[in-house]
């Protein structure tokens, strides 16, 4: 199905159509703007997945700390890593990922915690039931501030 949205700005008309099929003609007096819109057929379902709650951090906390365990063999699709308030300390750093690999999942060079915005990796990287996952943070010298959230979505395998 498609909807058309027809405006003739002369004859200050507005109207919209459904079209039942992709081959249609419109005819129309004087110029015209027509805005197409169509709707193909609904894909199959993806994977089940979930993103996981939201996870708070802030400059002083104590790092590394897990912040996830995986409860079954999953793979991680998404890391988000939101900074909302920006470290103020000279080198400050963060990475995620495991004890043995820390920036496996997000490491320091793909994020600027100096900066109020949002980075995001898709590792696609597979965690075995039971397997943590830590967030490593440095605060930088002289650090006053600094606050952000993460978000991970993991899809079992």
């Amino acid at each position: 199905m498609s909807v058309v949205t027809v405006v003739q700005p002369k004859l200050r008309i507005t109207t919209e159509v459904n079209l039942p099929s992709r081959t249609t003609t419109l005819t129309t007096r004087g110029p015209m703007v027509a805005t197409f819109v169509h709707a193909g057929l609904r894909g199959p379902p993806g994977p089940p997945g979930a993103a996981l709650a939201p996870i708070d951090f802030a400059y002083g906390d104590a790092s590394p700390a897990v912040i996830w365990t995986a409860p079954v063999t999953s793979e991680i699709a998404l890391v988000s890593l939101d900074v909302r308030t920006p470290f103020d300390g000279a080198g400050a750093t963060c990475r995620i990922g495991t004890l043995a690999s820390p920036g496996l999942l997000l490491d320091s060079a793909q994020v600027d915690l100096a900066v109020d915005a949002t980075f995001e990796t898709t590792p696609r990287l597979e965690m075995a039931a039971g397997e943590q996952m830590y967030l490593t943070i440095v605060p930088g010298a002289g650090a006053t501030q600094g606050a952000g959230q993460i978000l991970i979505t993991a899809v079992p395998s």
